[in-house]
């Protein structure tokens, strides 16, 4: 078990498999929140965090495969063979194999639709083994409602043994079933 603490008064423990909800008032407090939940949990687990965001994620100046090696590489440094059979693991159960993932791979991300940038910070997380899942609510809407089926097993497997913290404007719907983390009240010291 971890504590996730941030300044603004949340703390909350975190469980492997379980789903949390972030609840944020607005749009910009959403990606201030995403990006403090994403600085403390890469103290924790360096390399470690999928950060799955709807708008992609991804560097665009490096190649999608760079894209999904460089954040386990530069933290926890493995073998090109362990990242590429991973990375080629996934992409298998993807339905993507042969000379079509040998282009993807070598493609630069401004190039892609957004479609296929949801499923590469996916993929990134599968390759790094994540320890901790961190996704925006737009993403977690895509991958709980329009993603296709392979990836919603994929991110099945991943969620099982790793806590999911998706940040969100407003309360979850309760069909989600998500456990909600709201800020702490400020209490003074007298």
């Amino acid at each position: 078990m971890v504590v996730l603490k941030l300044a603004d008064g949340i703390e909350q423990a975190l469980e492997p498999g379980q789903r949390y909800w972030l609840v944020c008032g607005h749009e910009q407090q959403m990606q201030q929140r995403f990006d403090a939940c994403a600085e403390v949990l890469n103290a924790l687990a360096p390399g470690a965090v999928g950060a799955l965001e709807g708008a992609g994620g991804l560097l665009s100046n490096l190649r999608v495969w760079e894209n999904m090696i460089l954040p386990v590489w530069y933290h926890q440094p493995q073998s090109m063979a362990q990242l590429e059979s991973r990375f080629e693991a996934v992409f298998g159960q993807l339905g993507l194999e042969g000379d079509a993932l040998k282009r993807l791979a070598a493609a630069l991300p401004p190039g892609l639709d957004r479609e296929r940038k949801r499923q590469l910070v996916l993929v990134r997380a599968y390759v790094q083994q994540a320890r901790f899942l961190l996704a925006d609510q737009d993403w977690y809407d895509w991958i709980t409602h329009a993603a296709p089926h392979a990836c919603q097993e994929v991110f099945a497997h991943l969620a099982q043994s790793a806590p999911l913290v998706v940040v969100g404007v407003g309360a979850p719907a309760l069909s989600m079933q998500l456990q909600e983390i709201i800020p702490m009240p400020q209490t003074a010291a007298y």
